[in-house]
């Protein structure tokens, strides 16, 4: 349960989902749905819809990190879907209350509850599917990542002439450590808290307790079997661990 709030947390502070608040409120809050336009001023509208899409936000992100966690194998646009219609059911009732207890005060009202539930849903989705389809564009159209000039960590010293170039990954073997470098593989004698000690200089994590990769090394994410994994610029594929996949996360690595 505690990975699942340290995935929450660092979903939920996520820039993004800031800048979606503020926009999606803004632009709400001056349209004005289901006659809040009429009944609310611009400021009364704009922190109404602000307090409503900032719960809407924290429904979505729980959903979608639990239904990750409980169906890890289901397809993105089910997991979209389920979000849809779980967001719509828990945020519709408190919108039917508002156009009951307020709007209705003022003026006619003709959405009946399954409608405003239809609205809300058809809206999730929506947006559900323009995100993934800005993350795909993404990636599709992110230019790789040029290695440094001269990346030189200190682990690059204990690599054989021929074995130069950026050091992408580097993974566990008993007391060996396979370093994957963009020109090759190279084997060492040595630890693995202690090849990444050598690699200070490099921003990049740990996934799993036998795995480290480079941020500049990472394309794209994709789902093996139940458990999320990182596709590198050389092909390979590095495992996330339950106990890492929160940093993952937190540096938007992951796109499930």
């Amino acid at each position: 349960m505690s990975r699942f709030f340290q995935a929450f947390k660092a979903a939920l502070l996520h820039p993004m989902r800031w800048t979606l608040w503020v926009v999606l409120s803004t632009l709400v809050g001056l349209a004005g749905p289901f006659g809040t336009f009429d009944v609310f001023s611009a400021p009364e509208r704009i922190l109404y819809w602000a307090i409503t899409i900032g719960v809407a936000i924290v429904i979505v992100v729980a959903a979608r990190l639990a239904l990750r966690q409980l169906f890890p194998q289901l397809a993105q646009i089910w997991i979209s879907l389920a979000i849809a219609l779980i967001l719509a059911g828990l945020l519709t009732p408190v919108i039917v209350f508002v156009l009951q207890t307020v709007v209705e005060r003022h003026m006619d009202v003709n959405e009946p509850p399954w409608m405003v539930y239809a609205m809300v849903a058809g809206a999730g989705l929506y947006i559900e599917i323009l995100r993934i389809t800005a993350l795909r564009w993404r990636q599709a159209h992110t230019p790789p990542v040029e290695p440094p000039a001269n990346p030189s960590p200190r682990l690059a010293r204990r690599l054989p002439d021929g074995m130069g170039g950026e050091i992408l990954h580097l993974n566990a073997r008993n007391h060996l450590v396979d370093v994957h470098t963009s020109t090759g593989l190279m084997t060492l004698r040595l630890r693995l808290s202690d090849a990444i000690n050598e690699m200070e200089g490099v921003p990049g994590l740990c996934t799993h307790r036998s795995h480290w990769v480079a941020l500049s090394a990472v394309v794209s994410s994709e789902c093996e079997g139940n458990r999320p994994v990182l596709v590198l610029r050389n092909g390979s594929r590095v495992p996330v661990s339950r106990k890492y996949e929160p940093d993952v996360v937190a540096q938007g690595l992951l796109t499930r």
